[in-house]
């Protein structure tokens, strides 16, 4: 051990080496050494008598001893006989039994073994002592070494020396719950996208992005792109179910030889829900912690803890106003303090509650009452929809209409070298959302089949992912694409969806129910006319700018389909109003009220 500490071995090593080798007799058997007085050590435990019969130097009878005594079938000292041989020696069957004072037993006061152990009677440890001792040490030496003590107090200084300035920010704090980034972006998460995206240059305010997991999120976008251009190119999920988040690809081994420094624990803000990034300014902070390597327990382990106390660390920045963008305040608010804002994008649960997933429709019975009651302020895309809260009991004071802007799409520059996907037809009839039972797309190709039967129907393309209940649309789907007028276009790009609603001839939009209705306005920013369900939600957006049916009556949308397909004149009068009326939704405007209501929220004064 001398030579090692000398040489600069490592403290772990020197403190593995100072712990005696069962597998080594002459350093685990002290007995051994006191046999040999002249220091030159004990003969290995295979000596026997040479061939002559005289006793080998070292061995048992040539130190004097007697051949039936413990010392000379090395027990006396700890040493146990060959497995073979524990038969033959005297008194091999009861040594050690107490009582027993026949030959070869233990003598009262003596240091050999009790029978079965690994304790001597003096309290000596043996081989086996050692090992265990040897087996547990060594793992509390490797995983509490100083470096790895200090790499883990390190970390715990940063997250308290974050949680300490996160609490003196002067500015209005907003804990925002970012799940639905976390998946493939529908109108949940464009809306929230698009919020962020517009307050993100506010010096007056301070939104904290808080995920699910509060972990380290995806990939970066590619290179060279720009938030907007990155959302650009993205593939458009109308509003519907989302789909399950992508898992990110399995980091690869850390070399043996890297070094242990801690990386940062707060890694930098990214999108997890497709390639584009999330909004970034001075009013965006991403909360998110990160156990780095080297601690003194696993990576792994350390992020178990850092998840379960996610909404205590999340308690702890003291946020003035917590802010859920999709019906629910997560779980991860539960102990926060603060001024509660929830956005209800619809009621649609309540009204048709079959045309809602089982399974969403559980969550929102189970979590929309309690947010209802516990929300300081309800924010609703519509008038509509606000109405709907006040008439289920909500207090008027509580809520708050704000209208959304227009959609996902490009900007103007971009939109106007927009080109639809390959194969469009010159002219066609357009519809875009989920392909649920909500949307009522059956009412739209009962109507658009009597279209083609009576001659001079375009094409009816569809734009959208196929949701739940959908087996019998399906067959309706495949049947009208073999009789050629329908054609399923499913996901398009933003890009490619800005350019179908330019060139669409018409816009069909048959909804048993809508919160707002965000391809309505999509529409009317690229001047497309438009035949709507006659709801009261798309007579608060649309206005006259579009004609209206009830929705399950297909001869009357047959009709005012024909109108519109028919008559040039009405179709450009649609069109004009459009954009005027389309001109009226903004993301800027919409995001600024959002920000007004947190204020009001939290009673803050105006900014």
């Amino acid at each position: 051990m001398e030579r090692a500490a000398g040489g600069g071995k490592d403290t772990l090593f020197v403190a593995a080496m100072a712990i005696p080798d069962p597998s080594s007799s002459a350093s685990a058997d002290p007995g051994i050494a006191s046999a040999d007085p002249s220091g030159a050590g004990a003969a290995p435990a295979s000596a026997s008598p040479d061939p002559a019969g005289k006793p080998r130097p070292g061995s048992p009878d040539a130190a004097g001893l007697g051949a039936g005594s413990p010392d000379a079938a090395g027990l006396g000292a700890g040493r146990r006989p060959a497995r073979g041989d524990r038969s033959e020696l005297p008194g091999a069957a009861t040594r050690g039994v107490p009582g027993n004072t026949g030959p070869g037993s233990t003598p009262p006061g003596s240091t050999g073994r009790t029978a079965g152990s690994g304790q001597t009677r003096g309290g000596a440890a043996g081989p086996a002592d050692w090992a265990g001792a040897r087996a547990f040490a060594l793992p509390v030496l490797r995983w509490f070494s100083p470096r790895r003590l200090e790499v883990t107090a390190a970390f715990i200084f940063e997250v308290v020396r974050q949680i300490r300035r996160r609490r003196a920010e002067p500015r209005l704090t907003v804990a925002v719950d970012i799940d639905a980034l976390y998946e493939t972006l529908t109108g949940v998460g464009w809306y929230l996208y698009e919020i962020l995206d517009h307050l993100a240059q506010r010096d007056d305010l301070l939104l904290r992005l808080y995920g699910h997991q509060m972990a380290p999120p995806g990939p970066l976008a590619p290179a060279g792109l720009t938030t907007r251009t990155a959302a650009a190119e993205v593939e458009t999920v109308p509003m519907g179910d989302p789909d399950p988040a992508p898992v990110p690809a399995p980091a690869g081994p850390r070399s043996p030889d890297a070094p242990l420094a801690p990386p940062p624990p707060f890694a930098p803000a990214t999108l997890l829900a497709a390639a584009t990034r999330l909004p970034a300014g001075p009013a965006i902070e991403h909360v998110t912690y990160s156990a780095p390597d080297g601690m003194v327990v696993p990576p792994w382990r350390a992020d178990q803890w850092l998840r379960r106390l996610a909404p205590l660390l999340l308690a702890a920045d003291r946020n003035r106003v917590l802010f859920g963008p999709n019906f629910l305040l997560p779980p991860l608010f539960r102990f926060a303090a603060g001024a509660r804002v929830v956005a209800i994008h619809d009621l649609a649960f309540r009204r048709l509650p079959w045309v809602v997933r089982p399974d969403t429709a559980r969550a929102l019975a189970d979590g929309l009452e309690r947010t209802l009651l516990e929300a300081d302020l309800l924010l609703a895309d519509s008038e509509t929809v606000a109405g709907e809260l006040v008439a289920g009991g909500v207090a008027p004071s509580r809520v708050r209409s704000i209208h959304l802007g227009p959609g996902h799409l490009p900007s103007p520059t971009v939109l106007a070298a927009a080109s639809p996907p390959l194969g469009t037809p010159a002219r066609y009839g357009l519809f875009v959302g989920t392909l649920e039972p909500r949307k009522n797309v059956a009412t739209l190709l009962t109507a658009w089949r009597q279209l083609h039967r009576d001659g001079g129907a375009p094409p009816l393309l569809l734009c959208g992912p196929r949701g739940w209940r959908a087996q019998a649309l399906r067959r309706q789907l495949a049947e009208a694409e073999s009789e050629g007028w329908l054609r399923y276009l499913g996901y398009v790009s933003p890009v490619e969806l800005a350019a179908l609603y330019r060139g669409a001839a018409v816009v069909a939009l048959p909804s048993l129910y809508e919160g707002f209705g965000m391809p309505a306005v999509e529409a009317m920013v690229a001047g497309a006319p438009l035949v709507l369900s006659d709801l009261p939600v798309f007579r608060e957006v649309a206005g006259d700018a579009a004609l209206y049916a009830p929705a399950r009556r297909s001869d009357v949308w047959c009709e005012r389909l024909r109108q519109v397909l028919e008559d040039d004149a009405l179709r450009l009068t649609l069109s004009r109003r459009a954009r005027e009326r389309g001109a009226g939704f903004d993301w800027r405007r919409a995001a600024a009220a959002t920000a007004d209501a947190w204020r009001e929220a939290a009673g803050a004064a105006p900014g």
